[in-house]
């Protein structure tokens, strides 16, 4: 066999596996030394491998933009669960310490700021009152005296 050439038909049976133990050997050695059936291994080769479509890479790069897509609009919608999630156990946590606090501890403490802001009140109305008192009371002293002294 190194003398001669492999037989297409031989080449075929070795690339598709179907050579014995010795064949496959001898083959495999004449194929390393031998271009000629080296290069007719190789057309085998050739023919059986399958050519991809002229707009394979278009497709692909197609396809992983539409997953993107729908991995972004996934991500929104989870991130727009979350916050609904968040706003809602806010208003379930502010309306349970509403109803937790005690309504009588409520009622005094509005009392007792009711009335503290009735103080604070009635001191600044006071204190305007008495300012403008002691206005009036110099408007009217400054006035006698100027009618005092038209008078003599």
């Amino acid at each position: 066999m190194k003398n001669e050439h492999i037989s297409e038909h031989k080449l075929i049976s070795f690339y598709k596996g179907k050579a014995s133990g010795n064949e496959y050997i001898n083959i495999l050695e004449h194929i390393s030394i031998c271009d000629k059936c080296a290069t007719d291994y190789a057309r085998c080769i050739e023919e059986d491998i399958i050519s991809a479509p002229v707009d394979f890479k278009q497709n692909i790069v197609r396809k992983s933009k539409v997953i993107q897509t729908k991995k972004e609009s996934i991500s929104k919608k989870k991130a727009f669960n979350g916050y609904c999630i968040r706003v809602g156990l806010s208003c379930a946590a502010a309306i349970v310490l509403i109803f937790s606090m005690d309504v009588n501890k409520i009622n005094e403490a509005s009392e007792k700021l009711n009335v503290v802001l009735d103080y604070d009140v009635g001191i600044e109305i006071e204190t305007y009152m008495e300012q403008g008192q002691k206005s009036i009371k110099e408007f009217f002293e400054k006035l006698e005296v100027n009618y005092d002294k038209e008078e003599k």
